[in-house]
C-alpha cells in the first residue's frame, strides 16, 4: 500500500504528508534493518544462554584394534585374555547440570537484560529517525514556503517596474528610479535561486532517508503548528525520566553488567553435573567377544581450585564494567533533566517570537500600503516603495521562521519528554 502511494507521489507529483514520510522510513531505512538484526541476535544468544538448563544429548561410538594380543599365561590356568582384540563400543549418552550456583542464571540474566536493551536501541533508533525526518520535513515545508514568499515579492518587484517604467516615460519619474528597481529585482531573483538550491538538497535529504533516494523530487504537504501549550518543567522532567528511552537502555545495559558480574564470581563455585549412558559394547567376561548392553549412571563434583588467575581477573573487568554502566546511567539522567529544560526554554522563546512576528507582518502590511499611497502622490521616492516591499517581504520569511522554530521546538520538547513526537504537532 506505502510503496503503491509512494509510487504515485513520485510519479504524478502527489503530496507526501509526515504520516506517509515516516512510514517510509519506517519500511526502507537501513539503520532500522540493522537494529533489527542486532534484536535478533542478542534473542539467539538468551537462548543459548538458556540452553545451560537442558541436557547435553549425544550417540558416540568407538572402535579399537589391540596389538599385540592381550594375553596373559598364569600357571595353572593357561593363556586368559582380559581384554578383547577388536573393541566395539556404541551409546547414547545424557549429561545434565544439576546445580551450578547460579552460574548459569546469572549468564541468563545478563543476556536477558542484553536482549531488553538491543530492543530498547531499536526504539531508540527509531525516535532519532523520526525526529531528524520530521526536522527534515519542515524543513523542506519552510523552503517550500519561502520560495513562494519570495516569488511574490518578483512579481510586486516586476509591477513596480512596470510602473516607473511607465513614470520614467510620461517624466514623472527619473531612469534612476527605474534602475533601482531592476537591482531590487535583481537581488530577489538572485536569493529565489538560492532557496530553490538549499529546497532541492532538502529534498535529497528526505528522499534518502526515507529509502527511496533514487526517487524523483516529490512534492510534500503540511502545515506549521502556532497553537501555545502550557510548560510545567518539574512535571516534564518527571515523565522524560519515567519515559525516555534513553535512560531505559542505560538501565538495562546496568543490570546486564550486574548479572555479568555475578555469572564472572559464579566460576569460583562448584557444580553438581549427572551423566547417563546406554548401548553396546564388548569386553564383558565371560566371553569377551559378545556385543553386551550396558548403562553407566554418575555423578558428578567439580570445584574448582585454580584457574591461572582467569576468573580473578574477569571479575575484575565485570566490575568495572558494572561501574562504567552505572555511570552512564547517571549521565543519561544529568543529560534528560538537562535536555527538557533546554527544550522548555527553546518552545517559551518561540512563543515569543511567534507573537513579535505576527505584529511585524502587520505592521509591515500597513507601511507598504501606506508607501504605495505616498508614491503615487509623489511624497516618497521609488527607493522608498522598494524598501517598503522588500521589509514585507523579510517580515513574512521571519513569520514562517518563527512558525517552523515553533513546530520543531515542540516536537524537541516531546522527544526529550519520551512523548509521541507527533502527538502534539499535527
Amino acid at each position: 500500500m506505502l510503496v503503491a502511494l509512494l509510487g504515485r507521489a513520485y510519479a504524478g507529483w502527489a503530496a507526501v504528508n509526515i504520516t506517509q514520510a515516516l512510514d517510509s522510513v519506517y519500511s526502507n531505512n537501513p539503520a532500522i534493518r540493522q537494529a533489527e538484526q542486532a534484536v535478533n541476535a542478542s534473542k539467539a544468544r538468551l537462548g543459548g544462554k538458556k540452553s545451560g538448563y537442558l541436557p547435553t544429548i549425544g550417540i558416540e561410538g568407538s572402535y579399537a584394534h589391540l596389538d599385540p594380543d592381550p594375553l596373559l599365561n598364569f600357571p595353572g590356568f593357561g593363556l586368559i585374555q582380559f581384554f578383547p582384540v577388536d573393541n566395539y563400543d556404541v551409546h547414547a549418552s545424557l549429561r545434565q547440570i544439576l546445580w551450578d550456583f547460579g552460574r548459569t542464571s546469572s549468564a541468563v540474566g545478563a543476556a536477558r537484560y542484553s536482549y531488553g536493551a538491543a530492543q530498547r536501541n531499536l526504539e531508540l533508533v527509531k525516535i532519532n529517525l523520526t525526529f531528524q525526518t520530521i526536522q527534515v520535513f519542515y524543513s523542506v515545508l519552510l523552503l517550500k514556503e519561502s520560495v513562494t514568499v519570495q516569488q511574490q515579492q518578483i512579481d510586486s518587484l516586476k509591477e513596480a517596474l512596470d510602473l516607473a517604467a511607465k513614470k520614467v516615460s510620461s517624466g514623472s519619474a527619473t531612469h534612476f528610479d527605474e534602475l533601482t528597481t531592476q537591482v531590487k529585482l535583481a537581488e530577489a531573483e538572485t536569493q529565489k535561486i538560492d532557496i530553490d538550491n538549499m529546497l532541492r538538497k532538502q529534498q535529497i535529504s528526505l528522499a534518502r532517508l526515507m529509502g527511496v533516494a533514487g526517487s524523483e523530487p516529490f512534492d510534500i504537504t503540511g502545515e506549521f503548528s502556532d497553537k501555545t501549550i502550557e510548560l510545567d518543567e518539574k512535571e516534564l522532567i518527571a515523565a522524560a525520566e519515567q519515559n525516555r528511552a534513553e535512560l531505559k537502555l542505560a538501565r538495562d545495559n546496568e543490570n546486564a553488567a550486574k548479572s555479568q558480574l555475578s555469572a564472572s564470581r559464579a566460576d569460583n563455585y562448584p557444580s553438581v553435573t549427572a551423566d547417563l549412558s546406554y548401548g553396546y559394547k564388548n569386553g564383558y567376561f565371560p566371553v569377551l567377544e559378545d556385543i553386551t548392553q550396558n548403562t553407566v549412571a554418575a555423578a558428578q563434583l567439580s570445584f574448582p581450585l585454580f584457574n591461572g588467575l582467569k576468573t580473578y581477573n574477569l571479575v575484575k573487568e565485570s566490575d568495572a564494567n558494572y561501574s562504567s554502566a552505572r555511570e552512564r546511567t547517571r549521565e543519561a539522567q544529568e543529560m534528560i533533566v538537562a535536555e527538557v529544560r533546554q527544550a522548555v526554554s527553546e518552545a517559551r522563546a518561540s512563543m515569543d517570537k511567534i507573537k513579535a512576528s505576527e505584529l511585524h507582518v502587520q505592521l509591515a502590511e500597513e507601511a507598504l500600503q501606506q508607501a504605495k499611497v505616498r508614491y503615487e502622490s509623489g511624497v516618497i521616492t521609488n527607493l522608498d516603495l522598494l524598501n517598503a516591499e522588500t521589509s514585507l517581504a523579510q517580515a513574512n520569511l521571519l513569520h514562517l521562521q518563527a512558525l517552523y522554530n515553533y513546530t520543531l521546538s515542540r516536537i524537541a520538547l516531546n522527544k526529550a519528554v519520551g512523548a509521541e513526537l507527533l502527538e502534539k504537532a499535527k
